[in-house]
């Protein structure tokens, strides 16, 4: 199965995905929620109409995150990454079998890396990280 290539912006952390409003209710920060849209944009712009890997494929996939200030730690931003992608590249991030993440400062403006998803299989070095696309408040 041919690797999926995504360009996303960066991920708010986990932490500040959610938050509690008056009487206790939950809701989506507002942060999030532009991140979620653009997530879905950029999945549609790449030509994915319908999850791509289904249920039943193990995934793996590469991660780097080119941050734009010196806070926030990699383990925070990865699984709001993951959740992004519930739905739209993958069924569940309950597939993801593997993955490599890193996070680079100064290199670059602040962005996240492509995330290369794909059925996993030893050995595999198809995934591959670069960025191409500014990121957008």
């Amino acid at each position: 199965m041919k690797p999926v290539r995504l360009v996303l912006p960066e991920p708010p952390s986990v932490n500040r995905v959610w938050r509690k409003g008056k009487g206790g209710r939950m809701y989506l920060n507002p942060r999030a929620a532009a991140f979620y849209g653009a997530v879905q944009a950029a999945v549609l712009r790449a030509g994915i109409t319908r999850v791509r890997f289904t249920a039943d494929v193990p995934v793996t996939y590469a991660l780097t995150w080119y941050r734009a200030r010196k806070s926030g730690d990699l383990s925070n931003r990865i699984k709001c990454f993951e959740d992004s992608l519930n739905g739209l590249v993958w069924a569940d991030d309950k597939q993801v079998v593997s993955f490599t993440a890193r996070r680079v400062d100064g290199e670059r403006p602040a962005r996240l890396g492509q995330p290369v998803a794909g059925p996993v299989h030893s050995g595999d070095d198809r995934c591959r990280v670069h960025r191409d696309e500014p990121y957008y408040n």
